[in-house]
């Protein structure tokens, strides 16, 4: 399935249900839509937290809608996994110190925005062996894990610490 078909079959499904134009998706219709998605009984959070995580989605503030940009963006956090842990492993071959590794990401900065991230870390990451690149603004999003707009040293390490080789299961 991909991002498209999922908006199709669940947002405009949705917003068609309540007699709204497809676009996006209002607060008050937010929980058809998470219900219509198959995964929502194991997910470990509510219609509403999900609603919030999700508007703020894609470079852009809340605004009480889900548009199709927040919903993409959503949509490939599960792969984003694959893509930051690659890069990580990349990371960690020149630095195995997360202190040092930070100061080399970082260029000597406290933190990082979206738009140093994307200019000064992502566009330079080429992945190994073909693997595929997530967007600048997927990695961003998935790193910034409190979503205050930057990214700082502690959210760095815990990018730092999925690659290491005790969880891994073997050296670098």
């Amino acid at each position: 399935t991909t991002s498209e078909a999922a908006w199709d079959g669940l947002c405009s499904a949705a917003m068609s249900a309540v007699r709204l134009e497809p676009g996006p998706v209002p607060y008050f219709v937010w929980e058809s839509v998470w219900s219509r998605w198959p995964n929502a009984a194991l997910a470990n959070i509510s219609w509403q937290e999900a609603f919030k995580f999700i508007d703020q989605l894609g470079g852009t503030p809340e605004d009480g809608h889900v548009d199709a940009t927040e919903f993409r963006t959503a949509f490939g956090l599960a792969g984003t996994f694959l893509s930051m842990f690659t890069w990580c492993e990349t990371v960690r071959r020149k630095e195995q110190d997360e202190e040092l590794a930070w100061a080399a990401v970082a260029g000597g900065k406290a933190s990082l925005s979206y738009a140093e991230w994307k200019a000064e870390v992502w566009s330079k990451y080429v992945p190994p062996d073909g693997f595929a690149k997530v967007t600048a603004d997927e990695s961003f999003v998935y790193t910034d894990a409190n979503s205050d707009g930057v990214i700082s040293r502690k959210e760095f390490g815990n990018i730092f610490e999925t690659c290491t080789p005790d969880r891994t299961g073997g050296p670098l």
